[in-house]
């Protein structure tokens, strides 16, 4: 009998919200931007709110509304479903691929971002035994959690990120700031592109790493950079999250993986 559903372990909640604390204490971008008043004008003056002997000009444009972008994550269970003819995007957390982005961060058309697709006429449970890989057996899950003192986990995260403001923004780059078991953090850019305003954009992450050292959660930076699109001017933009009652900037409390990923059974490590 394979097992399919648990409850992530929680010994190590303390390390990973104090490790949370310390890093949103320094994050600003608290406060609100101040809105400028506004000059009416007219070529009377029946109104002490208004300016008499100017013209109104009805065509101009309208004032613009700086990025602000946010972000947030909450815990779902694996397997993820698909419905039918849709795609999901997932970043798996496997060391070598991420470090390999992080040496070539500027590759045109890379990223940290994978396609999952459902076949056009049915939907699928992702991930499923066969193609992907197997479901561990409760024997493994039990020899697993005494070696390692924590039970492997079927959990993902699912997170979107929104911008507001009245551009399309491209080329945004976050900090994702993995925390693994040996009490080390390792960010990694993620490139989100384009952003398009007001449009969430849905992503999961995945663990995929069943031995060796293991993520434990992920938090992100406190400032995106973009830029909004067709120009090449750089803007630095603090990163919002959105209110939840778990903080919805960090991931679940993960562990190592409770599906064994063919291509990727070999321990993790060099993160």
């Amino acid at each position: 009998m394979k097992w399919r559903r648990g409850v992530a372990g929680f010994g190590i909640a303390a390390i990973v919200l104090c490790a949370y604390a310390a890093r949103t204490a320094a994050q600003d971008g608290k406060g609100t931007r101040p809105i400028p008043p506004t000059t009416q004008s007219s070529t009377g003056s029946n109104s002490p709110n208004i300016t008499a002997g100017h013209d109104v000009n009805i065509n101009s444009a309208p004032d613009k509304t700086p990025p602000t972008i946010y972000l947030g994550c909450e815990t779902v269970g694996l397997p993820i479903h698909i419905p039918p003819a849709s795609t999901i995007h997932v970043i798996r957390l496997w060391p070598s691929q991420l470090s390999a982005l992080q040496r070539n961060p500027n590759i045109p058309g890379g990223g940290a971002l994978d396609s999952v697709d459902s076949p056009g006429g049915q939907a699928l449970d992702w991930p499923s035994d066969g193609p992907d890989g197997r479901w561990i057996t409760m024997p493994e899950r039990q020899k697993a959690l005494a070696e390692r003192k924590q039970a492997p986990t079927p959990v993902a995260a699912k997170c979107s990120i929104t911008s507001y403001g009245t551009d399309t923004l491209e080329g945004t780059v976050i900090s994702m700031v993995v925390m693994t078991s040996d009490d080390k953090e390792h960010p990694y850019p993620v490139r989100f592109d384009p952003l398009v305003q007001q449009q969430p954009f849905t992503f999961y992450i995945v663990d995929v790493c069943s031995a060796g050292v293991f993520p434990r959660a992920i938090t992100w930076g406190a400032v995106a950079t973009t830029h909004v699109l067709g120009q090449q001017e750089t803007q630095h933009v603090p990163l919002k999250f959105l209110s939840r009652g778990f903080p919805s900037s960090l991931s679940p409390f993960l562990g190592p993986s409770s599906f064994l990923w063919d291509g990727m059974l070999e321990p993790c490590q060099g993160w």
